[in-house]
């Protein structure tokens, strides 16, 4: 049976997370300068069905691809962390996801009413 953590634990994250979360910040953070410098980002889909988004609502999403890779660095950042007290990562990462959640859904919801 697995023992419940508590706050005053360390954060133990294994390697091969740390690599993973640091590439995927890598890759998000590469398709965030390309979406940025185009104005336009595309969300891909099923059977080639994705949806490309411009203006305002790129701009929403964009952002909220911003707000994923601080989350991904909050929680990389927590397991470096010395001092006793981790629970202000914690909270800022899933501020942080839950920022990103809302602002995806609002440049969806924006770019679908915003099409002729």
């Amino acid at each position: 049976m697995l023992k419940k953590k508590e706050w005053k634990d360390q954060n133990i994250m294994p390697k091969f997370d740390r690599q993973l979360s640091g590439l995927i910040i890598l890759g998000l953070t590469i398709y965030m300068i390309i979406s940025i410098t185009s104005g336009k980002i595309y969300i891909p889909g099923k059977h080639n069905n994705g949806l490309l988004m411009t203006g305002i609502s790129a701009k929403i999403c964009i952002s909220a691809l911003c707000s994923v890779i601080l989350s991904y660095l909050a929680n990389i950042l927590n397991h470096y962390n010395r001092n006793k007290s981790k629970i202000w990562f914690f909270y800022f990462g899933k501020a942080l996801s839950f920022l990103a959640g809302f602002l995806f859904l609002l440049s969806v919801v924006i770019q679908f009413f915003s099409q002729k």
